[in-house]
């Protein structure tokens, strides 16, 4: 419901056909895909694009993404989902970098906007060091001539499809899990 990238998995769902407890069992690689800022025309927002895309409607939309992947027997309290909405928007920067895209698209001059998520090849450097900077990510407005690292995510406004995240990329836990990781650090 507030994850900002999807579990791309190939699930076994020929296992859990009978009366017993419910097992999760994937084939082959675990990987993680981000989509673009605003959804194809006709298709219901889903992960990031929750952030930016009917904000006015943002515990609406959420519900119905929960609703849509389990029975509506336990539906969700909407006055939680409402409080962790605005808990994140106070306190991680993943949020506010999104909500900034959001404010850019939605004005009538705008060009094109694109968000980059900084990424890096080598983790070690993270695990011993203080933080340099606290930019996680960059929001591009126009033209992208600016230097691109290979482990960079780049969303574009409006996209077909979604791109894989890089598996060391350093903001990946906080993307997947932002109730575990709420101020955007790095896992």
């Amino acid at each position: 419901m507030f994850a900002f990238t999807s579990l791309g998995v190939d699930m076994d769902r020929s296992i859990n056909t009978g009366r017993a407890p419910y097992i999760f069992r994937i084939n082959g690689v675990v990987h993680h895909r981000i989509g673009s800022l605003i959804p194809v025309e006709g298709n219901r927002p889903q992960y990031a694009q929750l952030y930016i895309y009917d904000t006015a409607n943002e515990v609406q939309n959420r519900l119905a993404v929960h609703s849509s992947d389990q029975g509506s027997d336990s539906a969700p309290n909407a006055q939680i989902v409402e409080s962790l909405i605005s808990m994140f928007d106070q306190c991680n920067p993943l949020v506010r970098q999104f909500r900034m895209a959001r404010d850019r698209l939605l004005s009538p001059t705008t060009p094109d906007v694109r968000i980059r998520l900084f990424g890096s090849s080598d983790t070690s450097k993270d695990r011993y060091s203080l933080p340099a900077v606290n930019e996680l990510a960059a929001l591009l407005v126009g033209d992208m001539s600016s230097s691109m690292h290979p482990f960079d995510i780049v969303l574009e406004s409006q996209q077909g499809r979604f791109k894989r995240v890089p598996p060391i990329h350093p903001a990946l836990m906080a993307l997947q899990y932002p109730i575990m990781f709420p101020y955007g650090d790095n896992g």
